[in-house]
């Protein structure tokens, strides 16, 4: 399980896996977990190698003077103190930071082979200009597209010349952006998640949705939930297939969009969803693929996706969103029948 040629959606996996191990990992992935499991022997033996290779790992490395175990509060009170935000899994850059080296350096030495990729974030990008970042900052080149995925669960993609700065501390799930990004909010009940720009700022609680930022105008549109938009004391609220600007502080009136896609060429063969029902997700297949996809079984339409999806073709998509939800799927072509 080398990184060499590993998809993105391998090492998401593996990501997944290692969280799990450690049971760091929420209801909704260790279901997503059991069903690639299930779904093959492989599956099956990759887990086990991981579970085995970690145990090793953890029984390899006592600190000194490590006193009692906290009790459970404590423990409580740690996991609540840990910020929602920051990037989540460590690129492939010489740019690692020292805090990244210190925190796995005991893991590396065991699981490197498995996973090469786990670290404190993940963020991939295509070939091109030059895409530095900080601690929490990431700053695209002229020709770079990134994508960042957060702590939280949340997915960000950059467009070229453009800059996200995480700002919240805590249990914020607060942002910068300048340039123009688009968003994959994961739900989080009572954590709204605020991206500011220096027109206005946006929010929203589980959403995806594409912030444009100019030099004194600002263009939001959403492509699914909804997303509160304010500028200069006043405030609209921007609905799945809306869009609504800022120029010069004055904001807009909400508006339609006949083609959202069109305004989102930008970030090439890329899809995300976020607890998204596979209604939408099959909707979202035929407008990007231009596939024609039929589901079938009771409450197939209800059953949410999360998944991140960069030049994956039609198959391999519609392969992995199975696994995810347990139906059963045929692909011949563009035509899709999907079956629970």
């Amino acid at each position: 399980m080398g990184t060499g040629g590993r998809s993105d959606d391998s090492r998401f996996m593996d990501i997944l896996l290692f969280r799990s191990v450690q049971g760091q990992t929420t209801l909704e992935e260790e279901e997503m977990i059991s069903a690639w499991r299930r779904s093959s022997p492989e599956n099956e033996a990759a887990w086990q190698q991981l579970a085995g290779l970690l145990s090793l790992t953890t029984k390899s490395y006592s600190p000194p003077d490590a006193g009692d175990p906290p009790d459970g509060p404590t423990l409580i009170r740690r996991t609540e103190a840990r910020p929602l935000l920051g990037p989540v899994i460590a690129p492939e850059s010489a740019e690692r930071t020292s805090r990244w080296k210190r925190r796995w350096m005991v893991v590396a030495g065991l699981a490197a082979a498995l996973l090469l990729s786990v670290g404190t974030y993940r963020l991939t990008r295509q070939p091109g200009s030059t895409l530095s970042f900080g601690a929490d900052e990431f700053v695209t080149g002229h020709a770079d597209v990134a994508t960042v995925h957060l702590r939280d669960g949340s997915v960000v993609r950059l467009a070229p010349r453009s800059k996200l700065r995480l700002t919240g501390t805590g249990m914020e799930r607060v942002m910068s952006l300048e340039g123009r990004g688009y968003f994959a909010v994961a739900k989080q009940p009572g954590k709204p998640f605020t991206v500011r720009t220096r027109s206005g700022d946006a929010v929203a609680l589980g959403t995806r949705f594409e912030i444009d930022v100019g030099d004194r105008d600002l263009r939001l549109m959403v492509e699914e939930g909804r997303v509160a938009l304010a500028a200069a004391g006043r405030q609209v609220e921007v609905r799945a297939g809306q869009m609504s600007t800022v120029v010069d502080g004055a904001l807009a009136r909400v508006s339609d969009v006949s083609d959202p896609k069109s305004l989102l060429n930008w970030m090439g063969n890329f899809l995300v969803f976020q607890a998204t029902p596979l209604g939408l997700v099959a909707a979202e297949l035929e407008r990007h693929y231009g596939a024609r996809v039929t589901l079938t079984g009771a409450g197939v339409r209800d059953q949410e996706v999360t998944a991140t999806f960069n030049d994956k073709t039609l198959d391999e998509v519609v392969r992995i969103v199975c696994t995810v939800v347990g139906a059963r799927c045929d692909v011949h072509g563009v035509d899709v029948r999907i079956q629970l």
